[in-house]
């Protein structure tokens, strides 16, 4: 099969990043974007879930699409915007931050159970949901 031709089945794929469609420069964000447009143009089901900022309240989902590929955003200003990697909050925050994301990321996988997930190691997202 050549790369342009339609999968045999169609796989259910989520990419977990900081940003999407990319808001600076860095090469893995850039990667990102254009493998989630192939595999959706090949006609896989594609979702990215990535940090946003917004007025709106903390840990909270808004859903938009870039072309074919479906995007969840999660809302965590304080991130985006002044610690991007939590050093300020001290441990005990830290962790009740990693838990509140692991519970998010597992309820999303309980809900959609994507096929493949790609954890691209978004640093307001931790590790925690790794375990």
């Amino acid at each position: 099969m050549n790369l342009t031709e339609k999968p045999i089945c169609k796989l259910k794929i989520l990419h977990i990043c900081e940003s999407y469609a990319p808001d600076y420069g860095g090469g893995a964000a850039i990667y990102t974007q254009d493998v989630c447009k192939f595999l959706a143009e090949r006609g896989h089901e594609v979702r990215v879930l990535c940090t946003e900022k917004k007025e709106s309240d903390s840990y909270s989902l808004r859903t938009d699409f870039v072309g074919k590929v479906r995007i969840d955003r999660v809302n965590l200003p304080y991130f985006r915007t002044n610690d991007p990697e939590g050093w300020e909050l001290g441990i005990t925050k830290w962790q009740k931050h990693e838990n509140k994301i692991s519970q998010l990321v597992n309820e999303y996988l309980t809900d959609w159970k994507p096929d493949i997930v790609n954890y691209n190691t978004s640093r307001p997202f931790g590790e925690e949901v790794f375990f």
